[in-house]
């Protein structure tokens, strides 16, 4: 270190003063009795021996005195190694082994406090490595410091592409909504149309400065669930109504039907045509609750592996004569070899009727619609129509209950596609892509 070699120097300068002081003492004392030996006599003699028990005095003395310096110089030496569990022992000099006293119970706080400050260290080290929330710490200089294993996998990232970049230097939409916020403030941003990330960000003090660091929360789950339970609470609550009046009115509909027999010819059609009207209407409102009870009543998956390729040619076979009447053209594009997935084949068919259903009507007439199925790498469906790129402003809550722009649509069939697809673990996002609409569904 600069400062202990100028304070090394120093002291060997001092020493070397007081030796030269010393020697021309005790040397010109020594001159001057020689010269007058004759005149002293015996005196000589008493003289030398007092200028030589007055050196080696002198000598002791400044020994003593260096004692404490050598010591702090040890102590320098032991604290910037960060050598804590030495202990100096006693020299059996009282001040020194005053000094040495100190020092090791000094030594000894010093090694208790970096135990525990290991042991914090290590226990937040391990906490920012498993926590499900991604951190991100920036430096003194907005670079990222610190970017724990949950982050990256939010970010589809390695640590090491990440470290020491600034946020303005990397492309992702997470990190762009991170540089509009200010400190202490939260929003909760949406990817791929259907995953929710919630971002806090805020400040801490190191070493008299403030760093930065954001929180990043999947909520898809949390959300999902919370929604769901909301509008499983209100579609019992409406089905209870609803079914108890439907059934009620129906009833009694077709009792008053029985009374057709006893009216008059020219208006027994007229009554029968308006009660048969009125039921009728009385079905579709149960089957408009029963499609909301169904996206309530959803089962477990139950997986079991199973082949892609039956799957989709039945889905065309299924939609052929709606798309022929339409003109809608219809494109399967397989893979050479069979693809094989672990899912519930009832509701995955359920889910893709869904979306091609959303597609056909989202077309109307004279359009295409494209299945296609892709194993390199990932497996990957997607299924793509020309009815045009989708509203930017809707892909927050195209997967939200309710939620329809199709006039007379009811907005539970992306819903219940949601539901379905995430319970099986897939991961899917619907986008616009030019002049098409693409739902993207990634199969583990």
């Amino acid at each position: 270190m600069i400062g202990s070699g100028l304070h090394d120097n120093l002291r060997m300068k001092a020493s070397r003063q007081f030796g030269l002081y010393l020697i021309l003492l005790h040397g010109t004392a020594l001159a001057v009795a020689f010269v007058f030996r004759d005149t002293l006599g015996l005196w000589f003699f008493a003289i030398e021996a007092v200028l030589v028990i007055s050196a080696s005095l002198g000598i002791w003395l400044h020994r003593r005195a260096q004692a404490p310096i050598h010591l702090l110089d040890s102590f320098s030496a032991l604290l910037e190694e960060s050598e804590f569990t030495t202990r100096l022992s006693p020299t059996g000099l009282n001040e020194t082994d005053q000094i040495i006293a100190v020092y090791n119970r000094m030594l000894d706080t010093l090694h208790s406090e970096y135990r525990q400050l290991g042991e914090v260290r290590g226990f937040f080290q391990q906490f920012i490595d498993t926590a499900p929330i991604g951190l991100l710490i920036l430096d003194y200089d907005g670079a990222i410091s610190i970017a724990n294993p949950s982050l990256c996998g939010l970010l589809d990232r390695g640590a090491d592409t990440l470290i020491g970049k600034r946020l303005s230097g990397l492309d992702h939409p997470l990190l762009e909504h991170l540089q509009t916020l200010e400190t202490g403030d939260e929003c909760i941003v949406t990817l791929d149309g259907s995953r929710r990330i919630r971002i806090q960000t805020s400040e801490f003090i190191d070493r008299g400065f403030s760093r930065q660091f954001a929180l990043f929360e999947e909520l898809t789950r949390v959300l999902a669930d919370s929604e769901k339970k909301a509008y499983e609470t209100l579609i019992r609550t409406m089905s209870h109504e609803v079914n108890n009046t439907v059934a009620a009115t129906r009833s009694l509909l077709q009792s008053c039907l029985t009374y057709q027999d006893q009216l008059d010819t020219e208006d027994r059609q007229d009554y029968h045509t308006a009660l048969t009207v009125a039921m009728e209407r009385n079905q579709q409102l149960n089957l408009f609750m029963k499609a909301f009870a169904d996206l309530v009543k959803l089962p477990e998956p139950v997986t079991l592996p199973t082949e892609l390729g039956p799957i989709l040619t039945q889905l065309e076979v299924m939609f052929s004569g709606e798309c022929q009447q339409q003109n809608i053209r219809w494109v399967t594009v397989l893979p050479e070899q069979s693809v094989t997935v672990l899912l519930d084949r009832a509701l995955f068919e359920q889910a893709l009727i869904n979306i091609v259903r959303n597609a056909v009507q989202a077309i109307g007439k004279n359009g295409v619609i494209q299945v296609s199925l892709a194993t390199d790498p990932l497996r990957i469906l997607e299924i793509r129509d020309s009815a045009g790129a989708l509203y930017e402003e809707d892909r927050e809550h195209l997967f939200s209950p309710f939620y329809t722009r199709r006039e007379g649509g009811q907005g539970i069939g992306l819903a219940l596609v949601s539901d379905i697809l995430g319970r099986h673990g897939f991961e899917f996002d619907l986008f616009g892509k030019g002049a098409q609409t693409v739902f993207r569904i990634e199969m583990t």
